[in-house]
């Protein structure tokens, strides 16, 4: 699993929100098997990006490769902020 962290501006939040939907509803990447974005109730300013991998082998290939994971992309370009954790077991 991965988590994306970010902040959007509350000006900024319906367009993050609709291209990540685009996003989410084009061809997903081999091995993913979820993609969930998620608001803080407290703070609306703070979105996750979550993604589920079929396993540690379906995740290696994205961790390894140099192209810029989609879900990055579209964070780079609305959120002033971005923290990306990597908290992967597969069991």
């Amino acid at each position: 699993m991965t988590v994306a962290e970010g902040r959007v501006a509350k000006s900024r939040a319906d367009a993050f929100e609709e291209a990540y939907r685009a996003v989410r509803h084009s061809e997903l990447t081999p091995g993913l098997r979820l993609s969930f974005l998620v608001r803080n109730t407290a703070d609306a300013e703070l979105y996750r990006i979550i993604t589920v991998w079929e396993s540690q082998e379906a995740f290696e290939p994205m961790r390894s490769s140099t192209q810029i994971p989609r879900g990055i992309e579209l964070s780079s370009e609305t959120l002033s902020s971005l923290h990306v954790e990597e908290s992967v077991k597969f069991l």
